[in-house]
């Protein structure tokens, strides 16, 4: 391990003279539905090279409420981009990886995976525990607030039902596993923001909490050592970095000046703001970014599933019906939505609908609802529109919650894929946060960020202002 100290140390002062700008960076963002690799050019910030995998590594669900995946799938797919990226550039200087926060799986103290990985949508923890839930028992118990879906609720619920595996000697999230296998190690270590999503991780000393995990009948061993922006490893000669976390990474690759928001649209949602401290607030998350600096984050559980949902409704009727699958369903439902925007533009002719269809954070029981309803707006189009709205004012009410001194953006910075399809939403969103809409130039912004923070922690790029110089955006 000196040697590679040492190693690494040499490359990153020869970083620091002109052989930078001739080097490359690689970022990988393991999303729950694609696998996403970038290269960039360490000078200029400019994306050299974008590939998507689909991430077809879900597994039967073989309990309730369970959401599995094959974490050595995923581990598979990132090495084989990882192959074709160094076969084709000789250049490349750094590893970052992100992807899906909170989820875990077991590893075995040689660092294989001893179980699936148990996803950010595990909703296990919203059943009966006495005479609560797992998740808010927890809670209670250890003083920490967590959520179903959270690794640290998940691990307590396999716990009590006999579901860790007797080989099991450590947790950790799928990217830290994929960036323990790259380095070399046998057990992983983790960021900050990724144990904070993992729960139970105390952010004033920068570890988990062991004694509230032992309060709570757990093993402290099981939860991994916390490390700083810093080299872990190397892999093929490039240096790698810890895992940072996948809203942590979309902030840095997207969000070029402090205020301003940054809404993002995926399978779930985000609404987030840079923080220069910590703040305790009711359903907003203070999550730990780089350095001592926060991101202030309200997440969604459906957010942009919320739309799917929508398309799944038609798709069936149309089924019935024995119409073929569209190949483009998603630009039939903007188009309706787009119509129906213009038609109506006075907020008692809207169909309004609450997007909380899988609950909340703070409430899994919550239900969605669909209110507004009239003879002449039960359509199709409204529909569409009142699901969009609905997922964008989902955002805003949280941000609302946020102090009002970070809440003084110029500009909304919009991300996924969610917002760059659709049109109206951008709009829906510029309207209902009253304020400029902009989309960054390149639209891998989780795992653009990634490849941001290698060079950050490896030591070439020094602080937030030099990477914001690098970032460009497109009209909104």
């Amino acid at each position: 391990m000196f040697l590679i100290q040492n190693c690494m140390r040499e490359r990153v002062r020869g970083a620091k003279s002109n052989e930078v700008k001739r080097v490359k960076a690689v970022g990988i963002d393991i999303g729950t539905t694609t696998i996403c690799s970038v290269v960039i050019d360490v000078e200029t910030g400019e994306l050299l090279e974008a590939d998507t995998k689909r991430n077809g590594s879900r597994l039967p669900e073989e309990f309730p409420g369970a959401h599995l995946q094959d974490p050595d799938m995923i581990l598979a797919i990132c090495l084989e981009s990882l192959e074709n990226i160094f076969d084709k550039y000789t250049d490349i200087y750094s590893i970052g990886v992100t992807g899906q926060m909170h989820g875990i799986l077991y590893l075995d103290p040689q660092g294989n995976a001893v179980s699936p990985l148990y996803t950010w949508q595990d909703h296990r923890g919203d059943q009966p525990f006495k005479g609560e839930t797992y998740a808010t028992w927890i809670s209670t118990k250890s003083g920490f607030r967590l959520s179903s879906g959270y690794g640290a609720v998940t691990h307590f619920y396999n716990a009590d039902n006999g579901l860790v595996s007797e080989r099991a000697s450590v947790l950790c999230t799928i990217p830290d596993y994929v960036v323990m296998k790259l380095s070399g190690r046998v057990r992983p270590v983790l960021h900050a923001s990724m144990a904070a999503s993992i729960g139970m991780y105390d952010g004033e000393k920068g570890l988990f909490d062991h004694a509230a995990i032992e309060h709570c009948g757990l093993q402290s061993d099981f939860f991994p050592e916390v490390v700083k922006e810093i080299p872990v490893g190397m892999w093929r000669g490039a240096i790698v970095t810890p895992a940072f976390g996948d809203n942590q990474a979309c902030f840095l690759g997207a969000v070029g000046k402090d205020g301003n928001v940054l809404v993002n649209i995926g399978t779930g949602s985000q609404v987030s703001v840079y923080s220069p401290q910590n703040f305790c607030l009711d359903e907003i998350e203070s999550r730990p970014y780089i350095g001592k600096s926060y991101l202030l984050c309200g997440a969604s559980l459906c957010g942009g599933y919320s739309y799917e949902i929508c398309k799944n409704f038609i798709a069936e009727i149309l089924e019935k019906y024995g119409v073929p699958d569209i190949n483009d369903f998603y630009s039939v439902m903007n188009q309706m939505a787009e119509e129906t925007y213009k038609e109506k533009k006075q907020k008692c002719e809207k169909v309004i609908i609450e997007t909380t269809f899988n609950g909340t954070r703070a409430d899994g029981t919550r239900k969605g609802k669909i209110l507004n309803l009239t003879e002449k707006n039960f359509r199709p189009g409204d529909f569409c529109l009142g699901i969009l709205e609905g997922v964008i004012k989902e955002l805003h009410e949280f941000y609302l919650k946020m102090p009002k001194e970070v809440r003084n953006a110029e500009c909304v910075i919009v991300s996924g894929n969610g917002m760059r399809r659709n049109r109206v939403m951008r709009k829906l969103c510029g309207e209902i946060f009253e304020a400029d809409v902009r989309l960054p130039l390149y639209k891998e912004e989780a795992s653009y960020g990634a490849a941001l923070f290698s060079l950050l922690a490896a030591g070439v790029i020094k602080d937030r202002t030099e990477i914001y110089e690098k970032l460009r955006y497109e009209q909104g």
